[in-house]
């Protein structure tokens, strides 16, 4: 809204040049990857392909961010903070929104890597597909906390009473989802130890995801009650 003739400022936070250089790292490594394993066979065209998915899946996690963050700004006449608080609460959302779903998707490119895993074959690029969503799942995690740098740098628009609320009930409801996960796990590994441990990225990641998606949905809830 304009007042007393004055028109609005934005000042870019920096966030969209962040993920840009992540698009463009990602889209190089999927450039190398694709080049570099056209007409290899064997290890060779197995490091390459992951580079190549590794690059394709952090290339898709910029765009989406770009799109998340591209209303996130300070505007110059909103001295009270209310569209600004409102967008980044917007922008904390959608995040926790994305996170789960690009963890998903690294779990699905983990498969293969499971099995060679189990089967003792693993290289380097195999357990790094396995530790991927888990980052991602910690990353979910601590922006549900609040302990990401937005979070801190942006703490008296983000931080109040029912975002505490919100946040210590999505926390217990992935706090059970990680202590019945961890106890199948448990089962399972007494049965088959090796598939116990390859089965705990499963567990943290749904615990991740639970918490994300907990508090966004608590969030939408409390937004419709006013």
């Amino acid at each position: 809204m304009v007042r007393d003739g004055t028109r609005k400022t934005t000042k870019d936070d920096g966030s969209g040049r962040k993920w840009a250089v992540l698009l463009a790292a990602g889209v190089a490594a999927a450039t190398v990857g694709f080049a570099g394993g056209w007409g290899t066979e064997g290890d060779t065209a197995t490091n390459f392909g992951i580079l190549a998915g590794m690059g394709i899946a952090f290339a898709g996690a910029a765009l989406v961010m770009l799109w998340i963050t591209r209303g996130a700004r300070a505007i110059g006449d909103d001295p009270g903070g209310a569209a600004k608080r409102e967008r980044l609460q917007t922008q904390r959302s959608r995040q926790l929104w994305v996170f789960p779903v690009l963890t998903a998707f690294f779990l699905i490119q983990a498969i293969p890597a499971v099995g060679n895993i189990i089967d003792r074959t693993a290289d380097t690029g195999d357990f790094v597909q396995m530790l991927l969503p888990v980052l991602y799942a910690w990353l979910a995690t601590a922006i549900a906390m609040g302990w990401d740098g937005q979070s801190r740098k942006e703490r008296k628009f983000l931080e109040d009473e029912l975002t505490r609320v919100l946040r210590a009930r999505a926390m217990a409801w992935a706090f059970i989802a990680l202590m019945a996960g961890v106890t199948v796990s448990l089962g399972v590994g007494l049965w088959r130890p090796e598939l116990g441990i390859v089965s705990l990225p499963l567990v943290l990641s749904a615990a991740g995801a639970t918490a994300a998606i907990r508090f966004v949905w608590l969030d939408r809830e409390a937004g419709k009650d006013g």
